[in-house]
């Protein structure tokens, strides 16, 4: 029989000691290795933004299907072209102008450890090259790629700009979180998104803009850019270059989210938003209360419209009517209109011409014109009485009469509009006249607007403007 050989405390403690160390490296034996951990993306530049066209590592893709305009089918993108420039990437977008064009960037390598971080800058520089005002381009993060879903923050060439979110479910428009005007029309500019989780700052030619939150996608797979062609119905194109990304450092511990989503002077921005609003003198640069109204440019009534700010409100002036509504938009203070509301104006109508009409627009899309007017219109013969009308708009050219009638001739109307629901009804100087249903538009903007025959022209006077949320 052996003998048993003992330790000495030395050799024991020096045992011990040589488990422990060895303990730090090697994972015990029923444990399984312990994945990677992700590592955000570093950061990356290139002049020319795109597959093809950028000769770093940058991974890009272009948006390569979407849905039919009905939802019922998908189809492959065969109106989106890529070109490579000598001062940056072309986009160009020549049908199915409802969808937009997108290029996603996928991180500067194709390593799968790498990942968004919840934290970023992302920049490029956009040249609108196509004529049209309607044309749009702009950036886009918390791209859910390869499966749908994004925000976009986006600029006209007309100056307008927007941020709104796409959302998973086929990539339906979902929410319009902000938009507004810049101080002039560009077609060049340099556009900023600074993500931080939910909360989104976005700034043109570095110049804050506005800031959106939107928690609704917790991740970010990609970013990138994109081009819409607005309302019109013709080929668009821009220019993209000298894109950047910059990872941005992790503040979670800093400060607790809801510190950054819901800051003091946003929920005092959401309450002001519920409250009634009045102008005096309404329309762009006649009201001073803080509300956005479409500046003239984007009216695109050429030389028959002008306005006017008086001390008895604002002078809508037709001249040589081309013979289809001149209309401005109210947009409240950042452009979020509630579903619900009702809203009163006072309108002067002793100087519209023969059959000339001055109203209201109610849960208007600026899109495709749709929603609801509602119309109080002079006859040639100031004997007979005046006419008012409820219209709903499917477009310019697609027009149906709710309901109309007649009431004594006036020279002023208080015209009281409310859009609540399936709901619309209208009130003249205290009297309902109208009372409709119709599902068609169940949100959207006010309008102020006037209309002469073709040839003819008029004026109107439009005060004491009030907009009330119904809550």
């Amino acid at each position: 029989m052996k003998s048993i050989q003992h330790c000495s405390p030395v050799q024991l403690a020096s045992l011990i000691a040589l488990t422990f160390v060895l303990s730090l490296f090697l994972p015990a034996c029923n444990e399984s290795p312990t994945a990677p951990a992700q590592i955000p993306h570093p950061g990356y530049t290139t002049n020319a933004p795109g597959p093809q066209c950028d000769h770093g590592s940058g991974q890009w893709d272009v948006a390569k299907q979407y849905y039919t305009q009905d939802k019922k089918n998908i189809v492959q993108d065969k109106y989106t072209t890529l070109s490579c420039q000598m001062d940056g990437t072309q986009l160009t977008r020549s049908g199915d102008y409802y969808e937009p064009s997108k290029v996603y960037f996928l991180g500067p390598n194709a390593d799968k450890s790498t990942k968004f971080p919840k934290n970023y800058r992302v920049q490029v520089d956009a040249r609108i090259s196509s004529p049209q005002d309607y044309a749009w381009a702009g950036l886009i993060v918390h791209t859910q790629y390869p499966a749908y879903g994004y925000d976009v923050f986006a600029v006209s060439a007309m100056g307008s700009w927007i941020v709104e979110r796409y959302g998973n479910d086929k990539e339906n428009f979902e929410y319009h979180l902000a938009g507004g005007y810049l101080p002039e029309s560009l077609k060049a500019f340099t556009l900023t998104a600074e993500v931080e989780g939910a909360l989104m700052r976005f700034s043109v030619n570095g110049r804050p803009v506005t800031t959106a939150t939107d928690p609704t996608f917790a991740n970010n797979f990609a970013v990138g850019f994109w081009m819409s062609n607005g309302s019109d119905q013709q080929p668009v194109s821009a220019l993209f270059s000298h894109f950047s990304y910059v990872p941005l450092p992790d503040k979670s511990s800093l400060a607790p989210l809801t510190a950054q989503i819901t800051p003091p002077n946003i929920a005092q921005a959401i309450d002001k938003a519920q409250m009634p609003y009045e102008a005096r003198v309404p329309g762009f640069d006649c009201d001073k209360g803080g509300a956005m109204w479409d500046p003239p440019r984007v009216l695109s009534a050429g030389n028959n419209l002008s306005l006017r700010c008086q001390d008895n409100g604002q002078l809508f002036m037709i001249n040589n009517s081309s013979g289809f509504l001149y209309e401005e938009f109210f947009h409240l203070y950042d452009d979020n209109m509630p579903n619900d509301y009702s809203v009163s104006v006072q309108i002067d109508t002793s100087q519209l011409g023969s059959d000339g009409c001055a109203g209201l627009g109610a849960h208007i899309f600026r899109g495709d014109n749709s929603g609801y007017r509602f119309f109080i219109c002079r006859p040639s013969d100031t004997h007979q009485p005046d006419h008012w009308e409820v219209d709903r708009y499917d477009s310019p050219s697609k027009i149906s009469t709710l309901s109309s009638g007649t009431i004594p001739h006036s020279d002023k109307y208080t015209m009281t509009v409310t859009a609540k629901d399936k709901q619309q009804s209208l009130i003249l100087n205290g009297k309902q006249v109208a009372s409709t249903s119709d599902s068609n538009n169940p949100y959207g903007y006010v309008t102020l607007f006037s209309s002469q025959d073709k040839g003819g022209s008029g004026s109107a006077v439009f005060s004491n403007f009030v907009f009330a949320p119904l809550l």
